[in-house]
């Protein structure tokens, strides 16, 4: 993500925030959790508000704070998803692919169903996901998806055939990774 000069202070901000070093309190007089910091960010009149915000605040958590894990990260995706909000497609897709690369892979499945019933899918989550339910052993919500992607009329790329030939083989189902590799041959990719 590119973070311009002017957000520089801004997200040096958030960061001081998110890990205690400058303690802000709420009226109750309860330390503000990374839940408050993504709850009131769609209220503010800044830039910060909508996708640039979303994008540094999950972008903070995933890079910079890696002893909460993606939990921070996923906490502030699922409430700003359920505000309506969502990141760029760019951190969407570093996001998803951050947790199948973890072997975060129910958490995975749950930013993708939501992701997909939110925003237009792409091959390069749809890849991802393949490759994250590959991964998983969900063989067949695999293939579901790679059919799905025909009927949302996304094409499949390279990595999309390699990855669901690769789970294909690797459950013993050699035909029908032979298949899909004619498949791709015939479809010149």
């Amino acid at each position: 993500m590119e973070i311009s000069n002017h957000s520089s202070a801004a997200r040096l901000l958030l960061i001081r925030l998110i890990d205690g070093k400058l303690p802000l309190f709420s009226p109750n007089d309860n330390a503000i959790s990374h839940i408050q910091i993504a709850s009131a960010l769609p209220d503010l009149n800044t830039s910060f508000k909508g996708v640039a915000g979303v994008d540094l605040l999950l972008h903070l958590y995933y890079t910079q704070f890696k002893n909460v894990c993606f939990t921070g990260a996923i906490d502030v995706f699922f409430t700003l998803a359920g505000k309506g909000i969502f990141p760029s497609s760019k951190t969407c897709h570093f996001f998803l692919n951050s947790l199948v690369k973890a072997n975060e892979l129910q958490k995975a499945y749950q930013v993708f169903e939501t992701l997909s019933r939110s925003i237009s899918l792409d091959v390069y989550l749809c890849t991802t996901m393949i490759n994250g339910f590959c991964k998983g052993g969900r063989i067949q919500d695999a293939i579901a998806l790679f059919s799905r992607m025909e009927t949302l009329g996304i094409s499949p790329n390279v990595v999309t055939y390699n990855n669901i030939i690769h789970g294909l083989c690797k459950s013993g189902r050699l035909d029908e990774a032979f298949q899909i590799k004619q498949n791709m041959i015939k479809q010149g990719v």
